[in-house]
């Protein structure tokens, strides 16, 4: 801001003229001198010299008014935030299985590496071991076609390898045939039993439809005598028929998800028998090469195709080692339990843990508008709503909060800028730095704002995801 001001005049009677900036101008100094030009009033009479310095100090007022509220405003930007987690780990079995350990709790931290959860390993360790004889079986064919000379000791000896080899594969096959019906006929119970529960399901609420159209109705308060009692059976009898049929509701849900168990067992049995047939089927193949051989020289093709097999027999040792090695679920990073969704005994794979909703609590009957079930919770078709959750839920990484920040201030944050957090429910306040900026905007019916992302310079003991806090940049 620029005031011309009048300067008390010199000996000579001449006017200065200063140029003053700032809120202060009217008290600063005269610092230069210059003389009038011929046009010029000469001094300024007394009245209009009262009057300019009154201009000039009611302006400097106003400016230092501005300056004042707009420091207030810059000192009082502390921001509402809430404690997130930076990183999420949803754990679960690579391959299904039983649970038969879970060696940790909600709220337990845990380090890199730490055995969280175990399964069964005893079809894993099946499928390794017939991978592993497989491979031995192969490594054979491949020493035999590189050396491929035979005595006729030796020549006996396989024959009669070839003979137990073919009943080992007989043998095999069958179990594999057995395991697969039987696997069916579970399922199919299981498919049955499902079928049988929805279909009970869809009787109750076709029977509740016809007898209570309207649900459960309390009695008229002013009904008496014969009346009142057969509005009290009617409504008794409907909350009866809605009782049931959230409970077959419940049971046709548990039925479905024993469908998915029992595919798995059968998978299972499966699984172990066809690594015997392979097995088996390995090893006749290496007795039925090692009888042809006999005295033949080394084939340069047969023994590429053998080191081919070999190959390929060691990447199924490393596959089923490492489904194996997987059986055991550890921690990914330094982390915290979130959260506990399996348990032991239950048979859990990649696909976590199957959630379905049990009957509600029957309320009281002497509330008003009294309804046992909402009709928004009652599935049209019959089904129950359901979703999957992990076995295991860490969090971990660094301690952040995110902060609402308004569109006027977002434009001067940056990665990396200084911030100050303070959780309330902690009495602590922590430096912190500004991690990101999450460019879409939050549209609520208040001003529009933007979320940043804050994280703690260390970390603070007690400080837990949904806190929580404010920010101060």
């Amino acid at each position: 801001m620029s005031i011309d001001r009048p300067a008390a005049p010199p000996e000579q009677g001449l006017v200065v003229t200063e140029k003053v900036r700032g809120m202060n101008a009217s008290l600063t100094p005269t610092s230069e001198v210059r003389p009038l030009s011929e046009r010029s009033r000469g001094p300024l009479k007394l009245a209009e010299r009262r009057a300019v310095i009154g201009a000039v100090l009611a302006t400097a007022a106003v400016a230092a008014v501005g300056l004042t509220v707009k420091s207030m405003g810059a000192a009082s930007s502390s921001y509402p935030a809430t404690v997130t987690a930076s990183q999420v780990y949803d754990l679960n079995f690579p391959s299904a299985g039983k649970v038969t350990e879970v060696l940790v709790a909600v709220g337990q931290p845990v380090k890199k590496g730490q055995v969280l959860a175990r399964q069964d390993p005893t079809t894993l360790q099946s499928a390794l071991t017939a991978a592993e004889g497989v491979l031995a079986a192969d490594q054979a064919e491949l020493a035999q076609a590189q050396s491929p000379q035979l005595t006729p000791a030796q020549y006996e000896q396989y024959q009669l390898q070839v003979e137990q080899a073919q009943t080992a594969l007989s043998n095999a096959e069958a179990n594999l045939n057995a395991a697969v019906n039987s696997g069916r006929a579970s399922v199919g119970q299981a498919q049955v039993a499902a079928a049988q529960a929805q279909n009970q399901v869809n009787s109750d609420q076709a029977l509740s439809a016809q007898a209570c159209p309207n649900g459960p109705v309390p009695p008229d308060p002013s009904a008496t005598g014969s009346v009142l009692q057969t509005e009290q059976a009617q409504f008794t009898h409907c909350q009866d028929l809605q009782l049931q049929m959230e409970r077959d509701q419940s049971a046709a849900a548990q039925a479905a998800s024993q469908i998915s168990v029992a595919e798995g067992q059968a998978n299972d049995m499966v699984t172990q028998d066809q690594a015997a047939v392979n097995s088996a089927a390995a090893a006749l193949r290496v007795a039925q090469y090692q009888v042809t051989l006999q005295t033949s020289s080394a084939n340069p093709t047969a023994v590429a195709q053998a080191e081919a097999v070999v190959s390929q027999a060691k990447g199924q040792v490393a596959q089923a080692q490492q489904a194996l090695t997987e059986a055991t679920l550890m921690a990914p990073a330094d982390a915290t339990v979130a959260e506990v969704f399996g348990a032991v005994g239950e048979f859990l794979g990649p696909d976590g843990v199957h959630q379905y909703s049990g009957p509600a609590a029957l309320p009281s009957s002497g509330s008003s508008g009294f309804q046992l079930f909402p009709a928004a919770t009652v599935p049209s078709s019959g089904s129950t709503a359901s979703a999957n959750q992990p076995l295991l839920q860490l969090i971990g990484g660094n301690q952040q909060v995110t902060v609402q920040v308004p569109e006027g201030s977002v434009g001067s944050l940056h990665a990396g800028g200084p911030a100050t957090v303070s959780i309330g429910a902690l009495h602590q306040t922590v430096n912190a730095a500004v991690t990101s900026v999450i460019q879409n905007s939050v549209h609520t019916s208040g001003p529009v704002t933007f979320d940043a992302v804050v994280t703690l310079d260390h970390p603070v003991g007690g400080l837990l995801p949904g806190m929580s806090a404010s920010v101060r940049f």
